[in-house]
């Protein structure tokens, strides 16, 4: 009989590096505190998401930089070293639009 370890773990950094797209832009974060559930290979994290953002600046006027630090939230789904992940990031209100939560999809590896 193989008895599967299933293990609630909470953790300030994890090992795993995602990029990804977001709001017309790309991503690279790496998963920071979280809170996770393992079973076998598979792992479910809930947790913060320190990234760097890159986005161009369309606006006819003055512009934000193209990189941009930025913490966002999400879901990060992982299978031995290969990681999936669904990050919300905040955009904050401008002269021309309200604040609002943008959902995004990643991809990447878990070194540990």
């Amino acid at each position: 009989e193989v008895k599967e370890e299933k293990k609630v773990k909470v953790a300030f950094f994890d090992g795993t590096v995602i990029a990804g797209y977001v709001d017309q832009g790309a991503f690279l974060n790496f998963m920071g505190p979280n809170i996770s559930f393992s079973k076998g290979k598979s792992r479910f994290a809930l947790g913060m998401l320190p990234s760097l953002r890159f986005k161009e600046d369309k606006s006819s006027t003055t512009r934000n930089s193209p990189v941009t630090p930025n913490l966002g939230a999400g879901l990060t789904y992982s299978y031995k070293k290969i990681a999936f992940q669904i990050p919300l990031y905040y955009n904050a209100k401008t002269t021309t639009s309200n604040g609002k939560w943008a959902v995004g999809l990643g991809i990447g590896y878990r070194f540990k």
